[in-house]
């Protein structure tokens, strides 16, 4: 049989991740119909595990007993791993705000740098990038009308070229009861 997987739990000391953001906004006008929304965020986690594999075929039966599985994880060296994840992004949104509709433009860029132990690249730095545009209409009779339009591309995952950028578009709408 191929293609099995044991795990069992282990208390592993070096866990732990940190977080801060800051999110600012403003009107950029008297009339406060123009605003400017920023958000900064960063993260930083460590996470430790262990790794083991078996070249060996496994002989235990489908509902291995406890003891069956123990002797097999007696036999196994596990290497430790470490991974470190540090993200970095940031959106800045542009809006004009009227009684019965508003539109915003707004662009992301985040940044994630990954160190692993075990790997053999050993470490990742991403980007991906987002920009857009959305608005809001709502009608007399109490209709609320959206849509979105959104580009989004991508760099630094293990291909030899730049990803294809993605475009998204959608039109919800809703009706208040009130």
């Amino acid at each position: 049989m191929t293609g099995r997987r044991f795990t069992r739990p282990e208390n592993i000391d070096g866990n732990w991740n940190a977080a801060a953001g800051l999110t600012f906004n403003t009107p950029l006008d008297r009339a406060k119909v123009l605003n400017l929304a920023t958000s900064t965020d960063a993260n930083f986690t460590r996470s430790v595990g262990y790794v083991a594999t078996s070249g060996a075929a496994s002989t235990l039966p489908d509902a291995p007993s406890l003891r069956e599985v123990n002797a097999l994880f007696a036999g196994v060296v596990a290497d430790k791993s470490r991974t470190a994840v540090t993200a970095l992004s940031e959106r800045l949104d542009l809006s004009y705000r009227r009684s019965w509709w508003d539109a915003t433009l707004n662009g992301r860029v985040a940044y994630q740098h990954s160190n692993s132990s075990l790997l053999t690249t050993g470490r990742l730095d991403t980007w991906s990038f987002a920009y857009g545009a959305e608005a809001n209409f709502t009608l007399p009779w109490g209709m609320t009308f959206s849509t979105d339009l959104r580009m989004t591309s991508r760099r630094g995952f293990f291909r030899p070229r730049p990803s294809t950028p993605t475009s998204s578009c959608g039109t919800p709408r809703s009706r208040s009861r009130c």
